[in-house]
């Protein structure tokens, strides 16, 4: 080795996913580098006529219990592990060189190995723990750490990609220079962690869902709770201009709305945009078999509507509030045809997220360059049982279950004398279902088919009224009013004055007495639901 560049002599080929593995073992074998291979690898490189030396007849031991036994060898590891000179090296390491003679073990300099697909065989119907634990590598990864750790003397090759950047520098250096080597390393290290992380939540969710044992809170809240994410995209920049951003997936959770969507048109999506696309996408699915339509700012719906048309509901939400849909994002639970996309481009949208968009509504909102068009699945079912979210606090992280329950059914009922009309209660449970995504304090007014006005992210109670009030103007007359908080008399007068006919709200206070007596004085239906949405 020169100057931190090595020059392979022997490496050790051993991967599951054979994509490329035999033009890389050509070009190796070009260049004078001995190959050693194992298994299946082996053969796929033999059958091409390239020269390699299996791994039982290197180190003179066969492979055991089915293949479980095969690498974990001290020739293989100590040829891997044993650090070599390195010229001007910045570090400085023993030599384990006359070692390596006095037991007989030549040095591999670069190891080629990927991992058996666990991920993919537990994300399989049907699949058995026997399956499961077939699948975990200990070879795989045991080389890979040890070839990671000694990458001062050693190249470690995880991936398909990387085969070519390897062949190339050896084309234009001679040598696999020591950055490289230690960017992967670094990859390498992500790659067994990530593995580990997915064998830990696997063996988490086996955990018996029954709330009477002490296993069901470890299930939900571990000890330890490895999260493996992965970067699907950079941000131009965070909430504001001087902040970078990255949005992350995590490892194991399906139905990404991100990743599994396709970007039809537009320049990139923002980190702000994110958040909002996380809103409306989650209110769409409050509302399965119907086409909803949510127009979001800040995380707060200004408007929500469903209809049988996607034009119908795209207007209706947005009429709510046109002034705060200035610059929205809006979701769409349907297929946006023609006519919805004229309604959309007579407003400044930034992104629309919808099922699909026709040809002709591509053709018309592609004139609005800057308008982003995603298109991903709004209408996935809302299964998110034993699905964990967080919010990341200055030093750590909050974790709690996701919010997926709408009221409790045991506790639910109507405490006004009045009984609410049919109308009324399907009015009640729209509103209700949108201000579970409305930043506390929260309010919403809304009829059977669409929000009139909605009072977000107040530190005052009344004030989420008056403000959802004042948005709705004469819509508020025959409307109905859902509220995350609890609701005192004064907000029912309020509320009435206004032309309100029914509230729905969790109840629970010691005021409760007073609000029902205000509610049966001025004739308005009152709910409670035995359940608060707060979200703060």
């Amino acid at each position: 080795m020169t100057d931190g560049i090595l020059k392979p002599g022997r490496a050790l080929l051993s991967v599951y996913d054979k994509t490329g593995i035999v033009d890389f073992a050509k070009s190796l074998h070009e260049f004078g580098v001995e190959l050693l291979s194992s298994g299946g690898t082996a053969k796929v490189i033999a059958d091409e006529g390239i020269p390699v030396i299996e791994i039982g007849d290197y180190t003179g031991a066969v492979e055991m219990f089915s293949g479980r036994v095969k690498t974990l060898q001290p020739k293989i590891h100590g040829g891997i592990l044993a650090r070599r000179p390195v010229d001007n090296s910045p570090w400085e390491f023993p030599d384990d060189t006359a070692e390596m003679k006095k037991y007989n073990i030549p040095p591999i300099d670069l190891v080629c190995t990927n991992l058996y697909p666990f991920r993919e065989t537990i994300a399989k119907s049907g699949v058995t723990l026997q399956n499961a634990l077939e699948k975990i590598d200990i070879g795989g990864p045991a080389m890979v750490r040890a070839a990671a750790k000694n990458f001062p003397s050693v190249c470690i090759v995880t991936s398909p990609d990387q085969y070519r950047i390897v062949i190339d520098v050896l084309k234009k250096s001679g040598g696999i220079p020591l950055s490289m080597r230690e960017d992967f390393a670094r990859t390498a290290f992500h790659l067994t962690a990530m593995y580990d992380s997915a064998i830990a939540r696997y063996f988490r969710c086996r955990i018996p869902d029954d709330p009477n044992t002490e296993k069901c809170t470890e299930k939900l809240f571990p000890k330890v709770l490895p999260l493996g994410l992965y970067k699907i995209m950079e941000t131009r920049y965070g909430e504001n201009p001087h902040q970078k951003g990255a949005y992350y997936r995590i490892d194991g959770e399906s139905a990404d709305f991100i990743t599994d969507s396709e970007i039809l048109q537009g320049k990139e999506i923002s980190y702000n945009n994110l958040l909002d696309i996380d809103s409306v996408v989650k209110i769409c699915r409050e509302f399965p078999g119907k086409i909803c339509a949510a127009v979001v700012k800040h995380q707060n719906p200004t408007g929500v509507a469903i209809s049988d048309n996607a034009e119908d509901a795209y207007r209706k939400a947005r009429s709510v509030d046109e002034l705060a849909a200035f610059g929205n994002v809006t979701g769409i639970s349907g297929i946006v045809d023609e006519a919805c996309a004229k309604a959309i481009k007579e407003a400044f949208v930034e992104v629309v997220v919808a099922l699909d968009f026709t040809h002709e509504a591509r053709e018309i909102l592609k004139k609005k360059k800057n308008l982003r068009l995603v298109k991903t699945n709004l209408l996935l079912p809302m299964d998110m049982s034993g699905r964990l979210e967080g919010k990341a606090l200055a030093h750590g992280v909050l974790i709690q279950e996701v919010d997926t329950k709408l009221w409790d059914d045991e506790n639910f009922k109507v405490v006004s004398k009045r009984q609410p009309t049919e109308i009324e209660m399907k009015a009640m449970e729209l509103a209700w279902r949108v201000v579970k995504h409305v930043r506390s304090n929260a309010t919403v007014l809304a009829n059977s088919e669409q929000t009139v006005g909605t009072g977000p992210s107040q530190t005052s109670r009344i004030a989420t009224f008056e403000i959802a009030i004042g948005k709705a103007g004469e819509n508020a007359v025959g409307a109905v009013a859902a509220t995350d908080g609890f609701c005192f008399a004064d907000s029912v007068e309020v509320s009435h004055a206004a032309g309100v006919t029914a509230i729905i709200e969790p109840g629970g206070s010691m005021a409760d007495n007073d609000t029902i007596a205000k509610a049966d004085e001025l004739g308005l239906a009152l709910v409670m639901t035995g359940m608060r949405h707060f979200k703060h």
